[in-house]
């Protein structure tokens, strides 16, 4: 059978889309809906259409309202709605029958994904090289920091363990017959590896699957491999953080032995308490279910939300992260992570660890690859786990990728100004790993990964983030690389004060309309993007007018300069109504911190930050009182005429001046200087915009110490103003005043 041989009924006249769950009434607007192989497609009478991939309906029900018709109430894996409104009973339960046999198709060739063979599928799948990798974080090759780690090629053949890479990293004084014997003893073979070095401390992060003590059992090569681990960190203790409860863990039989005596004596254990697959999933389905619902009380619904305990996974899991990176750098101390298997919340601790710790990975280019390295090379099953089609009916359906990106969202919206990228690109990871649109979700392990990407009938969704359109979508204007907060590790904060619900993701229904944050987003994106096109356009000019010079044998402290002046001049006045601030490196006193701000080659290099200032209190409401720098003053307001701010020369008065120069023979050479003078006049504009805009100020909660498991707290309270976006105004825009009276129009009034 083909999947054509699933619809019943191609063509569905008179269908209405609503808004809402309720039967239309009057002359609403009706459509034809059609049902393709992959695709629900409803067109309307102006021809305007909503396609739907089947693979991206997560449920559908039904409503009927006897002989006036039914309702179908389409949920979609990124929790909009969409509602179908049919007239005839018997055409709704065709249209639901369709769909559920498509949704989750019997054939992987059936799946939106698969496409004719075609050499350009290729692109894409070679990004990501786990030998450089290792090469880059200092185990191996001819960055290797010493010779204490080595890589093993036993499961080169993928013999040994099928989700695991074909190299893997171990301390260079284990063997392989002692290897071997831990391939048997660990969960799936899949034995502790080491997938992370700390730069500062040279500590690593290591993961694995539980060990198989089921019985008292206790696989003497695997403790020595750990302790080999341990020395090869210098000797320190390790600490093992078990992602399960101490019950589940004593359950399953699957734990180390740390007390005295024991094997693994020289480990620290530490019960992180995360919920299994299958209890996630049940916690998930109740935060939907109160989502949903948008009649109940506040109270009601916050309620539900705290009682689901999504909420509560996210603490812990950032509470592990914390406490992980924390003993990697601070203490020095290596760390294990495993769960039952290892590869689904142990995937998102060791993820986590990783982003707080190295601003690399906080990239977009790095967050790519601790997702292929975490989740895709130590194989994540997403295929079981999103329940992708029907080849692997005992997987079990769970939200992990999801819980992960619904933590990554926390530590954007605590350090806004540490992540190259927002959640415009968690956004899309999520539908593009549930919808089954691109190969790289796919499939259980990367061996079935590897072996789909050959056939050339996949493509990779990893193009469409690197490239220059994704780049600019993806970005966050607020990306601050050279603050002292992005280049150390982040002390994230995981208080049910701090971290919150995820609205934009859960909360939000509507098809039709977009989500304000989104629009917002979408806006500043914009905005930046026509800032550096501004700046690559005057930057052009000016070399165009430097060369224009050298041909006519001019100085090139005539136009140039004047040029480059009027800018520093507009950008020292932007920098001294409101420079964007960041935080200082420390959290434990009252400082005051100097940021450099980000200029563009045309900018003075003379211009001074203004400095700024974090207070530190031990309570969380506690009031910020930005501390006073005596040696800067604040600006005073301009009432007057005789005011501070610089007032830039007119087009008229610019062009008059250069004509008595004799610099040019007609009005149109002064075009460049124009041009210059606009930037500059939009530059001074920006402080005032500045001071009315709706910069995205920062709140937040840091620094939970965690010492053994105990966790004290301090709190540290940030504001100001984010780095600014310039108004909307057009660079070459026309003068009108041109053909006004030659007095003077404002000359140029230095301070």
């Amino acid at each position: 059978m083909d999947q054509i041989d699933y619809i019943k009924q191609p063509k569905v006249p008179a269908v209405t889309l609503c808004s809402t769950p309720t039967r239309p009434s009057g002359d609403s607007d009706k459509g034809m809906l059609w049902l393709s192989a992959y695709h629900i497609i409803f067109a309307d009478k102006e021809n305007n259409e909503l396609q739907i991939v089947y693979s991206a309906i997560s449920r559908v029900t039904m409503h009927s309202f006897g002989d006036q018709g039914a309702m179908l109430a389409v949920e979609l894996k990124t929790f909009r709605r969409i509602f179908f409104y049919i007239p005839v009973v018997s055409h709704a339960n065709n249209v639901i029958d369709t769909i559920k046999q498509l949704k989750c198709p019997h054939f992987m060739k059936w799946l939106p994904a698969y496409k004719p063979e075609d050499d350009a599928n290729l692109k894409g799948w070679d990004l990501f090289d786990m030998l450089r990798e290792y090469e880059r974080m200092g185990f191996v090759g001819e960055s290797a920091r010493n010779d204490t780690w080595r890589l093993t090629t036993m499961n080169n053949e993928l013999r040994k363990c099928t989700s695991y890479p074909r190299h893997l990293v171990v301390p260079n004084k284990v063997d392989d017959d002692v290897i071997e014997e831990v391939f048997k003893h660990r969960e799936l073979g899949r034995i502790p590896v080491a997938v992370y070095r700390d730069s500062i401390k040279d500590a690593v992060l290591v993961r694995c699957g539980q060990p198989r003590t089921q019985k008292g059992k206790t696989c003497y090569q695997d403790a020595q491999l750990l302790r080999n681990i341990q020395a090869a960190c210098e000797g320190r203790s390790g600490f093992i953080f078990d992602t399960r409860t101490a019950a589940v863990a004593n359950k399953n039989g699957g734990s180390e032995p740390t007390a005295r005596g024991q094997p693994y004596s020289s480990w620290k254990m530490m019960n992180i308490g995360l919920k299994t697959v299958r209890d996630l999933q049940m916690s998930f389905d109740k935060l939907l279910d109160a989502c949903s619902d948008c009649s109940m009380d506040a109270s009601v619904f916050w309620g539900k939300v705290e009682s689901s305990g999504w909420l509560y996974q996210i603490r812990m899991c950032l509470f592990a992260a914390v406490a992980g990176a924390k003993q990697i750098r601070e203490e020095g101390n290596p760390v294990v992570v495993h769960g039952t298997s290892g590869y689904d919340n142990t995937s998102i601790i060791t993820s986590l660890i990783q982003l707080l710790l190295d601003p690399f990975f906080r990239t977009i280019k790095g967050f790519v690859r601790v997702i292929e390295k975490e989740w895709l090379w130590m194989g994540h099953p997403f295929s079981s786990r999103h329940q992708q089609y029907y080849m692997n009916p005992m997987g079990v359906q769970s939200p992990v990728f999801l819980l992960f990106l619904d933590c990554v969202h926390q530590c954007i919206k605590q350090f806004p100004y540490c992540f190259e990228f927002d959640d415009a690109l968690l956004f899309d990871l999520h539908s593009a790993s549930q919808d089954c649109e691109y190969g790289t979700f796919m499939f259980d392990t990367q061996l079935e990964r590897e072996a789909q990407a050959k056939s050339k009938h996949f493509k990779s969704f990893w193009p469409t983030v690197l490239e220059d359109e994704g780049a600019d979508k993806y970005t966050n204007p607020f990306y601050n690389p050279t603050c002292e907060v992005s280049k150390s590790w982040l002390h994230l904060s995981f208080r049910p004060q701090v971290v919150a619900l995820w609205e934009e993701m859960y909360c939000w229904h509507s098809t039709k309309q977009r989500h304000p944050l989104a629009v917002r987003r979408e806006s500043v994106h914009d905005e930046a993007k026509r800032e550096r096109d501004i700046g690559e356009e005057v930057e052009k000019v000016l070399k165009e007018l430097n060369a224009f010079e050298k041909e006519k044998g001019l100085k090139q402290t005539s136009i140039g300069s004047a040029i480059t002046s009027h800018l520093s001049q507009a950008q020292h006045q932007t920098q001294h109504h409101g420079t964007a601030r960041t935080p200082p490196s420390s959290t434990t006193t009252t400082t005051s911190s100097h940021q450099p701000t980000t200029k563009s080659p045309l900018e003075s290099t003379s211009s001074q930050p203004e400095p700024t200032s974090t207070t530190v209190s031990d309570s969380t409401n506690s009031t910020h009182t930005p501390a006073k720098a005596s040696s800067v003053k604040s600006p005073r307001k301009s009432s007057s005429s005789s005011s501070s701010m610089t007032l830039l020369p007119s087009k008229k008065v610019a062009r008059k001046a250069v004509k008595d120069k004799g610099l040019f023979d007609d009005d149109d050479d002064v075009d460049v200087f124009e041009v210059g003078a606009a930037r500059a006049q939009r530059n001074s504009s920006t402080a005032s915009l500045n001071n009315t805009s709706n910069g995205i100020g920062q709140e937040r909660v840091c620094d939970d110490e965690v010492n053994d498991g105990n966790v004290s707290h301090h709190t540290v309270r940030e504001s100001g103003p984010q780095p600014l976006l310039s108004a909307k105004s057009s660079l070459f825009e026309d003068d009108e005043e041109d053909e006004e009276d030659d007095e003077d129009e404002g000359g140029i009034v230095m301070k």
